[in-house]
């Protein structure tokens, strides 16, 4: 990766470094350079490093879905400051470490990254069970908030729910975790009769700061959301340092305006390092003015892929080809591609990705599709790749809240089912697509919360004979001996098939009327992209479906859980505080399931999701007894059905590596 130098009057501006100010730091004793304004993990692309590490022995590519938890190490024992490096802040002069990964010391990473021949790679080995995403902030204070709104997302539909509720609702905070509002609008572009983004942004933008009713928060992640009370980690730079805030919001109303996110492309060797993401590229290039070296591709089976080609060769990036996997698409886009001099190839469907022997290319295998069936196969070499497979409504926080979801073709792979209390949709995690619809539908959020009459929300779009519509799901589904993995979804679950150790992890599943019975899945927590493409490919029933989102989908960012320590030494959180039951476990056991503390007869620390049953000839999920819902170095606590649980019953916790035998010690 590297920073665009000719950059003025561009939306690649990199709008939150300064150039004239630069940083550095360590990550895990590695020397990091950036510039004032950097992320941690925007400073390490830039830097050099485009790997994280390995998965089954192959690089994994270093992005924001990973959500790789970093801490920053202070002197003070008061503060512990921990997020994903795409929303740390980068500080001069730090000291920060990746959580789960030993430091060690700068002769034995330099040592550790010639041995392994991977010198642009962090060299985290997520085969490793140590990497621990599930880590704790310690917070002595959180403060609480309350408000009449709460609007969670700053793109066009949060803002402009928030410009029309400013005339409705007397206080109204909108929260957005990016460091700068509007979202993905400008990736998108607009139809022809419709405003630019960039002056629609920027128009509501100043509407919103007129209005002394609402509050901006922005570099603010919800981490999570239930009875609709919101709690936020904010994290910002105050001259020089890092500031850190979690407070609570409780809100009689909330907007979920949380957008939709990047949909992975599914051949071999789909995460090997340099690819990306077309949404995580444009947040990069936008925010910190970073584009992949060299001559990028793009595979793709839509239209906002040429928007992206045409914004970063305004910035002076070098886009030489784009892979479209529809026959013949047409777009206004794809004609000022054209015009650009970027070559276009249709009908090709990726099949599998190595890379070179020197690490500095990859080796593309593509194949002539059509309906389904496979032509003439050819292989390039190409410097990176950009993926776009479309895109997934982001409906993590809807989970958390307790709504249902389903698949859907139309409305980016998944759509809602159902209602909540006081909690509705806007924008394009609820379907729309066109600019004009998503703002609208920010407007009809306020009416339907504050019971006022709604109109049809109309979705401009351009007619299919000049805009062909978005390609079906880019799935190669053979199988590719000795290939790279082929991963479900981006982030960090690794759900993926791998031909060379002959274990497909989709063949462990039976489909029945009532569930899946899956095995290695038991201890597997599922993205919503990893659920999308089972889906794509299997055809799940609408009950299979609801049940491995109820049970397996990760919900929300959930990258840490906050642990509040009171000021006074005296008071410590005890093993008696963990009484939090998730919302999807609440009815999975029964009404009266029971919190109980257990024990491990084999020495074996347990992982929070994995299932409990009455012994080890039983791994059916539907004859589980209860599962972990909290693991620590000192005790390990469960929910388990109240009639099937005694004082000193042995039990059997299925894990990657089999049962594991236990006992229950007491009611927690």
């Amino acid at each position: 990766m590297e920073r665009f130098s000719n950059i003025k009057d561009n939306p690649f501006i990199g709008q939150q470094i300064n150039l004239e100010k630069p940083i550095s730091f360590l990550v895990n004793n590695i020397k990091i350079e950036g510039f004032e304004g950097d992320c941690v993990l925007s400073a390490i692309l830039a830097s050099g490093f485009d790997c994280a590490g390995t998965h089954l022995s192959f690089p994994i590519t270093l992005d924001e879905y990973l959500n790789l938890p970093v801490s920053l190490i202070t002197k003070s024992t008061e503060l512990d400051i921990i997020a994903p490096v795409q929303r740390m802040p980068a500080i001069n002069g730090a000291i920060y470490n990746i959580e789960g990964v030993n430091a060690g010391t700068k002769i034995s990473n330099l040592i550790n990254r010639l041995k392994n021949r991977q010198v642009n790679s962090l060299n985290i080995c997520f085969d490793e069970k140590e990497i621990d995403f599930y880590s704790s902030i310690k917070q002595p204070d959180i403060k609480q908030i309350s408000v009449e709104l709460l609007i969670i997302g700053g793109g066009i539909a949060g803002l402009s729910a928030a410009k029309y509720g400013a005339t409705i609702c007397k206080d109204i905070l909108l929260l957005e975790q990016q460091n700068l509002l509007g979202g993905d609008a400008v990736l998108f572009g607009n139809n022809s009769d419709e405003e630019r983004p960039e002056k629609l942004v920027k128009d509501l933008i100043k509407s919103i700061k007129k209005a002394k009713n609402i509050k901006i928060k922005t570099s603010s992640a919800v981490i999570k959301l239930e009875d609709n009370i919101a709690l936020v980690q904010r994290l910002s730079v105050f001259r020089g340092k890092l500031k850190q805030e979690i407070f609570e919001v409780s809100a009689k109303k909330i907007i979920l305006a949380t957008g939709c996110v990047d949909r992975l492309p599914i051949f071999n060797g789909n995460r090997i390092c340099k690819t990306m993401g077309l949404g995580a590229i444009f947040r990069l290039a936008s925010s910190y003015g970073i584009f992949p070296k060299g001559k990028s591709s793009i595979i793709t089976n839509n239209n906002a892929a040429y928007r992206m080609a045409l914004l970063a060769s305004d910035a002076g990036a070098k886009i030489e080809k784009i892979f479209d996997a529809r026959i013949e698409p047409k777009s206004r886009f794809i004609e000022f591609a054209k015009s650009y001099g970027i070559k276009l190839e249709t009908g090709l469907m990726p099949i599998e990705l190595k890379i070179s022997d020197d690490k500095k290319q990859l080796h593309l295998e593509m194949g002539l599709v059509w309906e389904d069936r496979f032509g003439k196969k050819t292989t390039l070499n190409v410097d990176s790749l950009i993926l776009s497979a479309g895109w997934l409504a982001n409906l993590d926080l809807w989970l958390q809240a307790g709504g249902d979801i389903i698949s859907s073709e139309s409305s980016f792979g998944l759509k809602t089912q159902g209602k909540l209390k006081n909690i509705y949709l806007a924008g394009s995690n609820s379907g729309w697509r066109s600019n004009f619809a998503i703002m609208q539908s920010g407007i009809e959020a306020i009416n339907y919360l504050f019971h006022k009459k709604m109109s049809d929300i109309v979705e401009k779009r351009i007619d299919t004979l000049f805009e062909t519509p978005i390609g079906s799901a880019l799935i190669y589904k053979e199988n590719v001996l000795n290939a790279a993995p082929k991963y479900y979804g981006f982030g960090n679950s690794f759900i993926c098939k791998h031909s060379t150790k002959n274990k497909n992890i989709w063949n462990n599943i039976s489909l029945s009327n009532k569930i899946i019975n899956y095995d290695i899945l038991n201890n597997k927590a599922f993205s919503l992209g990893d659920i999308c493409s089972l889906n794509s490919i299997s055809k799940l029933s609408k009950s299979q479906f609801s049940q491995i989102v109820k049970e397996r989908v990760i919900r929300g960012e959930k990258l840490f859980s906050i642990i509040q320590e009171p000021n006074d030494e005296k008071v410590k959180t005890t093993k008696n505080s963990i009484t939090h039951i998730p919302n999807y476990l609440q009815e999975s056991y029964g009404k009266d399931a029971q919190v109980w503390e257990i024990k491990s007869l084999e020495n074996v620390n347990f992982e929070v999701g994995q299932l409990i049953f009455a012994n080890s000839d039983i791994s059916n999920p539907e004859q589980a007894l209860g599962s972990i819902i909290y693991q620590s170095n000192e005790f390990c606590v469960a929910l388990i059905a109240k009639h099937k649980a005694t004082i000193g019953q042995q039990i059997s916790i299925y894990t990657s590596g089999g049962h594991f035998a236990a006992k229950l010690l007491k009611p927690h």
